[in-house]
């Protein structure tokens, strides 16, 4: 958490670990964040994240 707690923000495109799909980050509250992923939105810990790389 301590490596992409800095470098995320809002509008931060993200992954899930071990998953393919891309989101963008709406909302960070403490260690949860919230995030769409087309028309699907969802709450995720910050451990569970990773940030794109264009």
């Amino acid at each position: 958490m301590a490596r992409i707690k800095p470098l995320l923000q809002i509008g931060t495109k993200v992954r899930i670990l071990n998953s393919s799909e891309i989101g963008v980050v709406n909302e960070i509250i403490d260690e949860k964040v919230k995030i769409t992923f087309g028309i699907i939105k969802m709450t995720v810990n910050i451990h569970n994240l990773e940030i794109v790389k264009n």
